[in-house]
């Protein structure tokens, strides 16, 4: 069972839901640094806002959209950490991811006439969504689409010259282009790791329970029904006394039951013959 090479292919979902769950620390990791990074950008940026956005009307709605989701980016982590649901995580991630490129475009058409400042970020933020971003693969890749065509339509308004234009449309589709195929790869990848540890773990178990098996067989020690020697673990047969002796390193005495002495000796006893012998 492996994952296809298809693009957003999964595996089958009761092992998605493993893998999903196997690779929830390091998702959890990636989530945190991820959204503190983007968060403080977030804010950053709206410094940016402040000197260049008129009127004030739509500054104070720009600012308010940040705020927006940066506390949106702060509840999803939260709740991840509590939730082991990778679905509704999904979900959380989506609408974050969906949440910063309306920002970002807003915040692009919002600039003055000629302004190209943010040519240069919708790129990054392009690549950041395949690579960095732990979430189902379709939705980010909408997301990093969709901020490609916002960042191209923002430009073409704020009256870039041709030049800019095409450097920033070789830009996304770079960036569109490596963060696809890296996205791919590392889910691919991982899912491939996965599986293996998983394959390896059910052999270890298989090989826990012949082990257990072999050592109650050691248990067992045959016995021949006549004569009642014991079979080594060589194949010979042995007096009991030597296999006991040989097994435990101590020596073996003799003696006689109550039921053998009976049944050997009883006549004796009555006839007054038994001197010499001697009854356990």
């Amino acid at each position: 069972m492996t994952p296809s090479r298809a693009p957003f292919r999964t595996l089958e979902p009761q092992v998605e839901r493993e893998y999903r769950a196997f690779r929830r620390p390091e998702e959890m990791q990636s989530l945190g640094v991820t959204g503190a990074v983007v968060a403080v950008l977030l804010l950053l940026f709206g410094i940016a806002d402040h000197r260049l956005v008129e009127p004030e009307s739509v500054l104070f709605a720009l600012l308010a959209l940040r705020v927006v989701v940066v506390g949106l980016i702060g509840a999803a982590f939260l709740v991840s950490r509590s939730d082991v649901d990778h679905r509704r995580r999904d979900l959380w991630v989506t609408a974050c991811a969906f949440g910063l490129v309306v920002t970002d475009t807003a915040a692009a058409v919002s600039r003055p006439a000629g302004f190209t400042g943010n040519v240069a970020m919708s790129p990054v933020i392009a690549l950041l969504l395949y690579v960095a971003v732990p979430g189902p693969q379709r939705a980010l890749t909408v997301a990093a689409m969709t901020e490609s065509v916002g960042a191209v339509t923002a430009t073409v308004q704020n009256g870039a010259t041709p030049q800019i234009l095409f450097s920033l449309v070789g830009a996304l589709t770079l960036a569109n282009a490596l963060g696809l195929v890296a996205m791919r790869r590392m889910n691919h990848w991982g899912r491939e790791q996965f599986l293996a540890f998983r394959s390896l773990g059910v052999t270890n178990q298989s090989l826990k329970a012949a082990l257990a098996e072999v050592r109650a067989l050691r248990q067992i020690i045959p016995v021949c029904a006549s004569c009642k020697r014991v079979r080594d673990d060589e194949g010979f047969w042995e007096r009991v006394e030597v296999y006991i002796s040989r097994q435990t390193g101590g020596d073996v005495s003799h003696g006689i039951c109550p039921e053998c002495y009976q049944e050997l000796y009883g006549y004796l006893e009555d006839e007054g013959e038994t001197e010499g012998v001697t009854r356990e």
